[in-house]
């Protein structure tokens, strides 16, 4: 899907992508699982905003493979190129 698509057009391409598939969906509740390529930093996307997004038409249960820990998904180990911290405000959290 991405070959062929400049660097710098890559998030937008799969932001887009990602918005027209699952709104094109007719259910109303989406489960999302393995979306750790979304992390990969050369994209240059933050999947939560996607998420945030696509959540605004759809129920969104999200299979969460990271840490949780005060508050925050913990995406990788300090120190890994995919390593980033975001705040659960927004999300009911079921372990």
């Amino acid at each position: 899907m991405l070959q062929g698509i400049q660097i710098n057009r890559r998030p937008y391409k799969i932001a887009d992508y990602l918005n027209q598939r699952l709104n094109a969906m007719t259910e109303e509740i989406i489960c999302l699982d393995y979306f750790e390529l979304l992390f990969e930093p050369s994209l240059q996307i933050n999947p939560f905003d996607l998420f945030e997004n696509i959540s605004k038409n759809k129920t969104l249960i999200i299979a969460w493979r990271g840490n949780i820990h005060d508050g925050h998904f913990i995406q990788a180990e300090p120190g890994h190129p995919e390593y980033r911290v975001y705040p659960t405000d927004d999300a009911l959290v079921i372990k």
